[in-house]
């Protein structure tokens, strides 16, 4: 049983097709052999069987002392007979069917005798075509009804290759056809964002200045790269956060303060543009204090005001500024940690803002709260 194979190679192919060839020019038919082995048995015996044809006629019919000329004999008598004994008329009746039955015999014999082929050109095609059958069955190691199945079988396996092969040339075009549009549409990202990247990078660095980073500048560098799924660019954020020290990648060079600075400033920029309605800080504050932690609490303010800006913070300035202030602690109950999330009303709000300036509620840290929120409060329209 042939099997299709995905990892076939051109010489099995060519091997196949040889074969297939050469089985197809056999032109097999089922059952063929042993007609062929009746024939030639007739053909190797033809003067035998048409001499023994021309005695059995000759015995029925044609000789000089046949079957049918004795019937007739014998009719003749009992018919003379008759005047003496009319019952003998029962007998000569039955007499006349049987020559009729010798003589139909007769011929019927005569005409296997005539068709009887005598030619030794015919016989030699038989055992030439007999000695190709024997010779395919020795190569193909099986009968004549295995020849067949064998040329069907490999007849199926190149179709479903040239199928396969088909199909695999549709995908090949397919493919690069996808691979054009993804072309034309990775190009045109491309010169998007070459000439967005200055736009952003100007707008960046604007809004560092805001952040307490006059001397910062950011520059967004479109670098070509092998295709892929984000397209042929490479995107890096280089930053210079004092003159003099050159551009370098943000992550390499940023501290803590600036990298969260950084991230504000280019959220609060897309802000403008981006669907999302919900933007989430988590610690952004970190390293972040005194002038840069109260510019970056009003930059969050003014996100605030066209969508939702969620803030995880331990800054006292960004936490005063808020809207709504929520307290989430870990607690155990029954020997269970759970986190608890309470929403905080004006005064616990002051007693939060003092635990976050000086670690505890005393006295001065609630009245430096309550006067930071306060003044906070004062500056929201």
């Amino acid at each position: 049983m042939l099997r299709q194979r995905e990892g076939r190679d051109p010489e099995e192919r060519q091997f196949l097709e040889h074969q297939l060839r050469e089985l197809e020019s056999a032109r097999l038919m089922p059952g063929e052999e042993e007609e062929l082995e009746q024939k030639q048995r007739l053909l190797k015996n033809a003067a035998s069987l048409r001499e023994g044809m021309d005695k059995v006629y000759s015995l029925l019919y044609g000789g000089e002392q046949s079957a049918y000329d004795g019937l007739a004999q014998a009719e003749d008598i009992l018919t003379s007979l008759e005047e003496m004994d009319p019952s003998l008329a029962s007998f000569r009746e039955e007499i006349f069917p049987l020559r009729e039955r010798v003589e139909e015999l007769a011929r019927v014999l005569r005409d296997y005798r005539d068709g009887i082929n005598l030619d030794p050109h015919l016989l030699k095609q038989v055992e030439e075509r007999l000695d190709l059958l024997h010779t395919l069955k020795r190569k193909y190691r099986t009968d004549l009804e295995g020849l067949i199945r064998r040329k069907e079988e490999i007849a199926s396996l190149l179709a479903a290759w040239d199928k396969l092969e088909e199909e695999r040339s549709l995908w090949q075009r397919e493919k690069e056809r996808i691979k054009g549009e993804y072309l034309k549409a990775a190009s045109l990202l491309s010169q998007s964002r070459r000439k967005g990247a200055e736009g952003l990078a100007r707008e960046v660095t604007r809004r560092l200045q805001e952040l307490a980073m006059p001397q910062a500048r950011l520059s967004i560098q479109v670098e070509e790269v092998e295709a892929g799924p984000e397209g042929l660019d490479k995107i890096v954020f280089m930053f210079q956060p004092n003159p003099g020290e050159g551009f370098h990648p943000v992550a390499q060079v940023a501290s803590g303060g600036e990298l969260g600075r950084v991230m504000l400033a280019l959220k609060s920029v897309l802000a403008a543009v981006y669907p999302l309605p919900t933007f989430v800080f988590d610690e952004i504050d970190v390293g972040v204090s005194g002038l840069a932690a109260s510019r970056m609490a009003e930059v969050l303010k003014d996100m605030g005001r066209e969508r939702q800006a969620l803030c995880i913070t331990h800054s006292p300035v960004i936490a005063a500024m808020a809207d709504h202030h929520y307290s989430v602690n870990k607690i155990t109950e029954k020997g269970r940690t759970i986190t608890k999330i309470e929403k905080l009303e004006e005064e616990a709000r002051i007693e939060e803002i003092a635990r976050l300036l000086s670690g505890e509620t005393d006295e001065v840290a609630r009245v430096h709260a309550a006067a930071l929120f306060a003044k906070q409060k004062g500056s929201n329209p």
